[in-house]
């Protein structure tokens, strides 16, 4: 059955407009002269008498009106010329602007693709994945309506004309449909949706069909009016759910992040991995990005996040904290998290998640910056943070031949372990100090393999930097060749230049320090020139294999333990945290 096309109404209707109004114009300028009217009105021949003028062979039931024979009183139509009218004939003049109707709106789709700017559907599959729909919270049918596209473009041909070129359309879609969908939603399972096309649009048998396979499962339902994370002030405190509503998606083709001098958001679901073994991609971040790691989602990136001078990266979590963030194989030179070779390291923000650099580039930090590269500001308020460094370079801190930079952890739970040549856990590559390192909670281990760089401090050759432990738990062991715990590196086989403690203070929490080989546990390393220059300890239970200078001891407080010998320090003190001591 042909559809009412408004179109051709209009049309036809119009033609029977303008016929109407001519006649009536006709006939008031007409000049009232019988013959004149006869002469223009009628057929006819030189001897006078006039003809039938019809096409059609007239009946009782239907008489030409304009011919002068059979359209005249009392008309014998008998005299009608006109010819019998067949059914076919009849038919076809009765649709034939039906059928010029029809020529002139169908047109045939022979190919199409989707208008995606969002790219939400898989290019290569043509499914789209809504894997966070669980069965308290449901995708509900209008949901994933608002996700699918809404215009194609396709290549358009008017299959009536043979002659015509293809040509090039936007065409917006008709209504989507889903039979099978729950109305009460989903939150597993695939369903196949379906798009209507506008009026006037055919599929040719060779175009794919308007559908699209949806997916759904996973751990959380896709806010469609934003992505939820938490976060806290520049201190690390007073902590809140917000809520991002701008956020693009993280997908598998990614190499970039951000707009130099923009901030931008970004959100991983699901689980996703950039870059291989074999072909390596390394983020480049510009501007201020900022990372939001769902519950339960897993990103693998092969390759590094690279965070120069100028910009910065900031991790969120949820309020679960199990999404996780992988680096790996990371070409030499290079830190995990931060700068290439020679480049200045920009600011990296860790509020939650789950980050594990499981190795940096040779000589490059696990988080920082890169082989003989500036470092930069490191700062870790929440998440599971778990950073390994390589050949001369810290865990977290500085790269080969570079201090350790600006580093702050006011919360979370902090692994770090220094490279096997000379870096230390937090704090310098090999040859640099510490930096300036301020700890204020959390739960921190940092430890040294073989090297001689300090668990919390400087690297191997340098000294310690300035240290502040103001709150939390602190684990912290040198590396065996002689680092300090806390405090300088070692001065190596054929030096004299070991790293001094630098200055610590100490002044809550519960700390325990071991130094390596000859090292301290707070304090400098091994050389005879590795001292601590100036130790604080107040209000805190520290347990230290050793402490290199004690020369300001009178005015230490809390429960001490310098070597195998505990002793309470200071008339009163408190200290605000969990302790065992030991027997």
């Amino acid at each position: 059955m042909e559809k009412f096309c408004v179109k051709g109404y209009l049309k036809r209707s119009g033609k029977r407009v303008l016929s109407i109004l001519l006649c009536a114009c006709m006939i008031g300028t007409m000049i009232p002269i019988t013959a004149r009217a006869e002469t223009e009105g009628t057929s006819m021949p030189s001897n006078g008498e006039v003809t039938c003028t019809c096409a059609t062979l007239c009946t009782e039931d239907k008489v030409s009106s304009d011919c002068p024979v059979c359209g005249a009183e009392e008309a014998d139509l008998s005299k009608c010329t006109g010819k019998v009218q067949s059914e076919n004939n009849e038919n076809q003049l009765n649709t034939g602007e039906s059928e010029e109707k029809k020529n002139e709106t169908e047109l045939t789709i022979t190919a199409w693709e989707w208008i995606d700017e969002e790219e939400l559907i898989n290019p290569e599959t043509g499914i789209l994945a809504l894997p966070f729909a669980n069965e308290e919270t449901p995708a509900f049918f209008n949901d994933v309506v608002a996700l699918l596209p809404t215009q194609i473009q396709a290549t358009v041909v008017n299959a009536e004309d043979i002659e015509a070129k293809a040509t090039s359309e936007t065409i917006t879609l008709g209504d989507w449909s889903c039979e099978e969908y729950p109305k009460e939603g989903a939150y597993s399972e695939s369903y196949t949706f379906a798009a209507a096309l506008p009026e006037g649009y055919i599929l040719s048998d060779e175009a794919k069909a308007l559908n699209v396979l949806v997916e759904l499962g996973g751990a959380q339902m896709l806010n469609l009016t934003g992505v939820s994370y938490l976060s806290c002030d520049e201190n690390g405190t007073n902590w809140t759910t917000a809520t991002c509503t701008d956020a693009a998606e993280v997908t598998n083709a990614d190499t970039a992040w951000g707009t130099s001098a923009s901030d931008t958001w970004y959100v991983v679901n699901g689980t996703m991995t950039i870059g291989s073994l074999s072909s390596k991609i390394r983020i480049s971040v510009s501007g201020n990005v900022h990372l939001i790691l769902t519950d339960g989602c897993s990103l693998t990136i092969n390759g590094g996040i690279e965070v120069a001078d100028g910009n910065s990266l900031t991790i969120y979590g949820q309020t679960g904290d199990t999404g996780s963030l992988l680096i790996q194989n990371v070409d030499n030179e290079k830190a995990g998290i931060g700068s290439a070779r020679n480049t200045k390291c920009g600011s990296i923000t860790i509020n939650g998640g789950k980050v594990n650099v499981a190795k940096s580039g040779d000589n490059g930090a696990g988080i920082g910056s890169g082989y003989q590269g500036d470092s930069g500001t490191i700062t870790i308020n929440g998440g599971i943070v778990t950073a390994t460094g390589n050949g001369y370079s810290a865990g977290i801190g500085g790269g080969g031949l570079r201090s350790g930079g600006t580093i702050t952890i006011n919360g979370g739970t902090v692994t770090a372990t220094g490279g096997n040549s000379g870096g230390a856990g937090i704090g310098g590559g090999e040859w640099g100090d510490g930096g300036t390192i301020t700890i204020n909670g959390g739960t921190i281990t940092a430890t040294v393999g073989k090297s001689g760089g300090a668990g919390i401090g400087g690297g191997r050759y340098a000294a310690g930097g300035n240290i502040a432990i103001n709150g939390g738990t602190v684990t912290a062991t040198g590396g065996k060749s002689g680092g300090a715990g806390i405090g300088g590196g070692a001065n190596g086989a054929s030096s004299g230049t070991g790293g001094s403690g630098g200055t610590i203070i100490i002044s809550g929490g519960t700390v325990t320090a071991t130094g390596g080989d000859g090292g301290a546990g707070i304090g400098g390393g091994n050389s005879a020139l590795g001292n601590g220059s100036n130790i604080t300890i107040s209000n805190s239970f520290v347990m230290a294999s050793s402490i290199s200078d004690t020369g300001s001891q009178s005015s230490w407080s809390g429960l001490i333990f310098n070597g195998e010998v505990g002793k309470v320090y200071g008339e009163s003190f408190t200290i605000s945290t969990d302790c065992t001591i030991p027997e």
